[in-house]
């Protein structure tokens, strides 16, 4: 029976593909490629971290000399990138504006697996080098950053690496009706 190891990043299931893994009882002079593996292997959990494998017959060989059946492994399981933009949004002069936090019109994401989710974003936005939850009446007209200042969601912290891009807060003149 093959042994096998591997890594992958995580995509959100427990499905560990061939390209992914590693046979490390070849016979002198076989190699990866005579092998032949194919398929998929089945993890315990599909989370990141070390994870052991708990079936292989989603897997194949092509060389007769070796057999999944009885085989074993494990994988390392590495996070996947999640990219977290801030939407630009916009804010009149004498209005207090607290930022959008819902989703499409606070912040859109990129990476986010089948199933899983972010619940919660909380924002700032920076005025004068101090971080701030929300504008007053007397914000000065001119543009701002606005910056994730948290995020939460089911393996979030562990399944996923966190990139993000800021926003920008444009607070516009109040029109005044003469």
């Amino acid at each position: 029976p093959i042994t096998l190891t591997g890594t992958t990043i995580y995509n959100g299931t427990t499905s560990a593909p061939a390209a992914d893994l590693t046979v490390t009882n070849l016979a002198s002079g076989d190699t990866q490629t005579t092998v032949g593996l194919g398929g998929a292997a089945t993890m315990a959990a599909k989370d990141a971290g070390t994870r052991s494998l708990t079936s292989l017959s989603g897997l194949s060989v092509a060389s007769g000399d070796y057999t999944v059946v009885g085989g074993s492994g494990s994988v390392t399981v590495l996070p996947a990138v999640l990219f977290l933009t801030v939407a630009d949004q916009t804010a009149t002069y004498g209005t207090p504006y607290t930022p959008s936090v819902a989703p499409t019109t606070g912040y859109t994401t990129t990476g986010l697996k089948p199933g899983d989710s972010i619940t919660s974003v909380s924002e700032v936005i920076v005025i004068n080098g101090s971080n701030v939850s929300a504008t007053t009446a007397t914000t000065p007209v001119g543009t701002y950053y606005i910056l994730p200042a948290s995020w939460t969601g089911p393996g979030l912290s562990s399944n996923y690496i966190v990139n993000w891009a800021s926003g920008t807060l444009t607070v516009n003149p109040q029109t005044v009706y003469v």
